[in-house]
């Protein structure tokens, strides 16, 4: 279907979800949608106790940072923003490296593992929203 709509190959970024039918596609970049993932980890979050719960926090208090950060993005010297996106990754990284025996945790550990170029583009590309909420509508 992708294709029917825009061609072989796509040459700006291609927002989604982490739908397996976006990866075989080809754009020059794809988007993972953040609203998307926020929702899974509050879903853990309102499900799991103790270590399970604290990943879902853990990850939802990076998400809410990345968000804040692209907002304040125009009110901070370019070297301190990329230097805040620097502990973003790290962050992320940090958690998803650790080590969980919630097979939930492990899903969507991975899962961030896979995508997290995707997820956190936005805050590299000007214009570049958060989430695919607005690609969703127009379809």
């Amino acid at each position: 279907m992708l294709e029917a709509v825009l061609g072989e190959r796509f040459e700006g970024i291609l927002a989604s979800d982490c739908l397996n039918s976006y990866e075989s596609y080809d754009a020059a970049w794809k988007a993972k949608c953040l609203g998307h993932l926020i929702r899974d980890f509050r879903g853990l979050q309102e499900e799991k106790t103790g270590i399970a719960a604290r990943f879902a926090s853990r990850g939802l208090d990076i998400c809410r940072d990345a968000i804040a950060l692209k907002g304040m993005k125009s009110t901070l010297p370019q070297e301190v923003y990329d230097a805040a996106i620097l502990d973003v990754v790290d962050r992320v990284t940090e958690l998803i490296q650790g080590r969980y025996s919630d097979p939930d945790n492990v899903r969507l550990a991975n899962r961030v593992a896979k995508h997290m170029t995707g997820f956190f583009l936005f805050l590299e590309v000007d214009g570049l929203d958060a989430t695919n909420n607005r690609a969703e509508r127009q379809l």
